[in-house]
């Protein structure tokens, strides 16, 4: 489900003639742009809008993801009932984004309130201008925080990162938020000289798609213009982050004292780029063993792990000890494996492993179902093991090392992550085995591998 469109919009209820008698007077330029933005996003065939507004329940040190299959909202303390919203919540997604955003080290919060099932009219007002075009489509909604600019720009790369995991379903960003409200001495904020310079400013980063110049606004600035745009476009940045778009600054009025601005970022699918992009086509047989077992794994939600074909190639009948490291976008997911064989075939040593690895090694987080487009697999086949009495030939690129200590046994890989001599391999390898309880003989033996990716 990539992200494939982002908006900024204002949320004042005046500017809905609803709610403002006279709103298609004052508000020519904003309601006209506002409606060309919303059919940009429906013309984009968009499933799942995550909307980010400063007005739904929010937390100073966290990001508050709410709860609910469903959630509602109206305009009516503005004295518009029949201005109403109800839309789907994309649970599973919420939740899958919501732990991907806590193992990348940023905090969130995910917990039912009584009022985690109503939409903030920050939610409304956008959303009712979707609405009016398009009835089918589900919502994920997160609050802003107390949080820095930089961790509001994490959390949109965190959001692309979990929906570029699915091809199915495809993800507008609606960044909702007013421009400064301080513009002028018979404003009801009041004035503020800042407010006319971040309206100035903001109108031209919006223009052009500069995100970086957003997050690196000093906050004191932002919040003395008393505008509320900033940390949701801060998201709408980060969710847009190495992709190539169109931006495009439809509209900005002043209008009693308060500015309105309107901007849609139009991805282009065909030019954007993705660095972790995998080539399935040029896998080897023994990736395609791994990503095949651990697909069909997943995506059934099987408990135990599975057979092996009964008819597989002679080539992967042999017996040998097998590894299998993952990855996702760059990030270590896990890496697990067996020395020497255990299984009565390198097919079911790759099948057993490649579960392991993706479920079992506690050092790295396991699998779930929107890294799966995007995994990469290692598969190592082991060598017979050679007993060595010292390391004066070994050579950490080529050669793996195995430290038995009775039956207990520890490995590293060659090539391993910051290995570098072989006192390395022996420090990492007695790391494993706690040295502190070793015995005091102990056998070393070395491997090298045949590497499939």
């Amino acid at each position: 489900m990539p992200v494939v469109f982002g908006m900024a919009v204002p949320h004042e209820p005046n500017i809905l003639p609803e709610v403002n008698p006279n709103a298609h007077l004052e508000y020519a330029k904003t309601l006209q742009a506002y409606d060309e933005a919303a059919q940009k996003l429906i013309e984009k065939n968009i499933d799942t809008i995550v909307i980010i507004s400063p007005h739904s329940k929010n937390y100073n040190g966290y990001f508050y993801f709410p709860t609910g299959n469903w959630a509602t909202g109206s305009l009516a303390p503005f004295g518009a009932r029949n201005v109403a919203v109800r839309a789907l919540c994309d649970r599973d997604t919420a939740k899958d984004l919501y732990l991907y955003c806590a193992e990348s080290k940023i905090h969130v919060g995910f917990h039912k309130t009584m009022t985690s099932k109503m939409l903030d009219y920050g939610s409304v007002v956008p959303l009712t201008f979707v609405a009016k075009r398009q009835r089918a489509f589900a919502i994920i909604r997160i609050s802003i925080s107390g949080q820095s600019m930089e961790d509001h720009y994490r959390l949109g790369k965190c959001i692309s990162d979990v929906f570029s995991g699915f091809d199915n379903r495809r993800a507008a960003i609606i960044a909702s938020g007013d421009m400064s409200p301080r513009l002028s001495k018979d404003s009801l904020m009041g004035y503020a000289p800042q407010g006319a310079e971040f309206d100035k400013r903001m109108c031209n980063y919006m223009k052009k798609g500069d995100f970086e110049s957003v997050i690196t606004t000093k906050e004191d600035f932002c919040i003395e213009s008393g505008a509320d745009i900033y940390k949701p476009l801060a998201v709408l940045g980060g969710a847009l982050d190495g992709k190539v778009f169109d931006s495009e600054l439809l509209s900005y009025e002043k209008v009693n004292g308060s500015g309105f601005a309107i901007a849609t970022y139009t991805v282009d699918e065909e030019k954007t780029v993705d660095p972790y992009a995998i080539d399935r086509y040029n896998e080897s047989e023994y990736v395609q063993i791994a990503r095949g077992t651990l697909e069909t794994f997943i995506t059934k939600k099987l408990k135990r792990k599975m057979s092996a074909p009964r008819n597989i190639p002679e080539r992967f009948r042999i017996r040998s000890g097998v590894f299998v490291t993952l990855r996702w976008r760059g990030k270590y997911i896990g890496c697990m494996g067996t020395i020497e064989p255990k299984t009565s075939s390198i097919y079911k040593e790759i099948m057993d492993a490649v579960v392991f690895a993706a479920r079992e090694d506690k050092s790295g987080n396991p699998v779930k179902l929107f890294e799966l487009k995007d995994l990469d697999y290692t598969v190592d086949v082991i060598s017979p093991l050679e007993e060595i009495f010292d390391l004066s030939d070994q050579d950490v690129t080529k050669h793996g090392l195995v430290i038995a200590n009775g039956n207990i046994k520890a490995v590293v890989l060659p090539g391993a992550t910051g290995i570098k001599t072989p006192a390395d391999q022996v420090d990492d390898v007695l790391r494993k085995l706690n040295a502190d309880s070793m015995k005091r003989t102990f056998k070393m033996y070395r491997f090298t591998i045949d590497r499939y990716k």
